[in-house]
């Protein structure tokens, strides 16, 4: 997996939610979900493991952003500084909260 980290996170994301959708076929199978469709036990997966992949990234995202800043502000002995990014710093790339950018945050 030798890739930017971008494709290897969405990689990686598609290996878990294989394996959520094949976890809720095999409760579906031993008849854990009370009489409920196959499309509707997938449906639910998708959605709890989206919600759950949400969660994880701004919490990885705020942290990113936290250690960054401590760091900068550290280095530079100073409270505040003007801080330019050359990357794609928030929503597109991240759940809404940034990598770079939530340094700056």
């Amino acid at each position: 997996k030798s890739s930017r980290p971008t494709a290897v996170n969405l990689s990686n994301a598609l290996i878990e939610l294989d394996q959520a959708m094949e976890k809720a076929l095999l409760e579906h199978k031993k008849g854990e979900t009370n009489g409920t469709t196959v499309k509707d036990v997938l449906k639910k997966a998708i959605l709890e493991y989206s919600e759950f992949m949400l969660e994880r990234d701004v919490g990885d995202n705020r942290a990113i952003g936290n250690f960054g800043a401590k760091a900068i502000l550290k280095t530079t002995g100073k409270d505040m500084i003007n801080l330019v990014t050359i990357c794609n710093t928030g929503s597109l790339a991240t759940a809404g909260y940034g990598t770079p950018l939530g340094v700056a945050r």
